[in-house]
């Protein structure tokens, strides 16, 4: 596998996990380009390669001894000053680019503790692993770069540590401004489709009726789906593509629809509608908790907050809701971690989204959405697709949902699954109420969050205003 961003942020997340408040035991330079640092938690030991050689860079464990030299190079020694027992407290990596910093908490030679840095640039020929100290100065390279080398980049001691120049290339996992717009463009023709689907759904039409509107709107704006449409009176059916069923007075109206641009920009949003003008009393009472589910979700939105967390927000807002209703019991956090939420709430919060709808999961659902750490086997926690930490240009959907699927219901109640979270006497009520899903698209943000694209109607008042 190529040593590029993709491998250095799944690299940095194996760091962190096996080595944060390791110490030090051993440093060797086996070779003149590459470093062996042995490391000791307390409960096991590594060895960590980091090397600067212009074939083959790269930093990754060991189990390998290589001999190394009687009398140990220069850099090396100098590396056993600095960081020698040193404990690393943190390990980063600049944006997605092939720069990691491995800042480990030292002792100097006055008794002071100070950080140091050991910066290992994995960048072909320019590869570099140098020493920088806390005020962010060089105090040494493995490869000195002065003016015969470089005029654009020194890399000597005593001067400040500057980054390599940036390479204007796209983030894999942050959107730019350009890209940001196209998303824009592409949610505001799904909002479209979305209202007109509102506007014309009566009692009587058939399902690809409606589905054929939205496909006019989509065409009208010289785009094609971003996915095959859901459009369904059988919302409890996660994914039914299915459209030849006619619409019933009383019945719920899930939509699940998108448009892609030219440009392959993705929009991603979720409705549900009445067939009648007007909610009946229970749908609009189980319609408002979750809507409640969805405006805490976003009300949580911002940098630094794992998304697997927004995710059992939601679904203790849910449980908390249809213990009112008489529909579950007990502590709302006991049920969520127990997994008793998932009859109602059988899938996750969202999911990246971009070029694809989905977007960079064809690379690999557990590095896209999990930084490589395992997914929880849980049934409805599993189907999480993102649960890492919310970063500013994450794109992603936010779409929880509420269903009443009579063979899970079966299912369970015959198992006597969670009988102290679920009340399946009063469940039996709602069997055949169908389901509810609302969904729209944010951008994160330095700050927070912002949605993309057109707003559609999303409380009961205003989807029946628009009815």
């Amino acid at each position: 596998m190529a040593f590029d961003a993709v491998a250095v942020r799944c690299l940095v997340k194996d760091l962190k996990d096996k080595l944060i408040n390791s110490r030090i035991d051993k440093i060797h330079q086996p070779e003149k380009d590459e470093i062996t640092i042995n490391l000791r938690t307390m409960t096991d030991n590594f060895k960590l390669v980091l090397s600067a050689s212009p074939a083959h860079p790269r930093v990754h464990f060991t189990n390998v001894s290589k001999k190394n030299p009687i009398s140990a190079p220069m850099f090396c020694m100098l590396l056993r000053k600095r960081i020698g027992g040193g404990k690393l407290v943190a390990v980063r990596q600049q944006e997605c680019d092939r720069v990691l910093f491995l800042d480990f908490e030292c002792v100097n030679e006055l008794g002071d503790t100070v950080l140091i840095t050991v910066v290992c640039e994995i960048m072909g020929m320019y590869s570099n692993i140098i020493i920088v100290d806390s005020n962010g100065v060089i105090i040494d390279s493995l490869k000195r770069v002065d003016l015969t080398m470089s005029s654009r980049r020194l890399v000597l001691p005593n001067i400040k540590y500057e980054l390599p120049e940036a390479q204007d290339k796209l983030s894999i996992l942050k959107h730019s401004a350009e890209e940001i717009a196209e998303i824009e463009k592409a949610c505001d023709v799904t909002a479209d489709m979305h209202i007109t689907a509102m506007k014309v759904l009566r009692p009587g039409m058939y399902e690809y009726e409606v589905v054929a509107e939205m496909n006019r709107i989509a065409e009208m704006n010289n785009c094609e789906l971003s996915f095959a449409t859901i459009a369904t009176v059988n919302g409890q059916t996660l994914h039914n593509h299915y459209h030849g069923n006619r619409v019933q007075p009383g019945d719920l109206f899930l939509i699940d629809a998108g448009a892609e641009l030219p440009s392959g920009y993705c929009g991603d949003m979720s409705s549900t509608v009445p067939a009648d003008k007007t909610f009946t009393p229970r749908q609009r009472a189980v319609y408002e908790i979750q809507n409640a589910m969805h405006l805490e979700s976003v009300k949580a939105l911002r940098p630094g907050i794992p998304y697997m967390k927004v995710y059992e927000l939601s679904a203790q807002v849910m449980v908390e809701g249809l213990k009112e209703l008489g529909l579950m019991k007990g502590n709302a956090e006991d049920a969520v971690r127990e997994g008793a939420h998932a009859l109602f709430y059988p899938h996750g919060l969202g999911h990246m989204m971009g070029l694809d709808v989905h977007d960079m999961e064809n690379l690999g659902e557990l590095w896209v959405g999990y930084d490589g750490q395992p997914k929880s086997t849980q049934f409805g926690r599993k189907s999480q697709r993102l649960a890492i930490p919310l970063e500013p240009g994450f794109v992603h959907t936010v779409e929880p949902g509420i269903y009443f699927i009579p063979e899970l219901i079966d299912l369970w109640k015959g198992e006597k699954k969670f009988m102290d979270f679920i009340n399946y006497d009063k469940v039996e009520e709602y069997r055949n109420f169908g389901g509810i899903r609302n969904e729209e698209d944010y951008l994160i943000t330095e700050t927070g969050a912002r949605r993309l694209g057109k707003k559609i109607p999303l409380t009961p008042e205003e989807v029946e205003a628009l009815r």
